[in-house]
């Protein structure tokens, strides 16, 4: 199994022969450290892409990727409705509805739960700073 990190919380996941993304995004602050070169164009070859949630810093790339690709997209409702706005192919947009849903996939098998994101308030922004 090959692992690529692609900035934020994005990886690119190849095993037995076979690609997915999860959250690909790529388009950084030219300030931000490391620097990530890559380009949705080299991850055109993914069959598959998994959105945990809907905010930019998920999803933002996902069109430019789909362009490139014929990759397929798992992601929540809003996330799907986003990216067809954004001119994502909904032929390859499967929104995710429940709790618990899985799919396989040959080499491996993906499952969605529920999970919260963190809530950003002054106390967690003063700690990280």
């Amino acid at each position: 199994m090959k692992l690529q990190w692609l900035g934020t919380a994005g990886f690119k996941v190849e095993n037995a022969g076979q690609v997915f993304l999860v959250d690909p995004y790529l388009t950084r602050n030219e300030r931000a450290r490391p620097v990530q070169a890559t380009q949705p164009g080299e991850l055109a070859g993914a069959e598959q892409i998994f959105i945990t949630h809907g905010h930019f810093d998920h999803l933002y790339d996902v069109p430019a990727i789909m362009q490139r690709g014929q990759s397929a997209v798992y992601c929540s409702e809003i996330a799907a409705a986003t990216l067809a706005r954004e001119g994502a192919d909904g032929g390859r947009l499967h929104a995710v509805t429940s709790d618990g849903y899985a799919a396989d996939f040959g080499g491996y098998r993906a499952e969605a739960f529920f999970s919260r994101h963190v809530k950003f308030d002054i106390p967690l922004v003063a700690r990280t700073l």
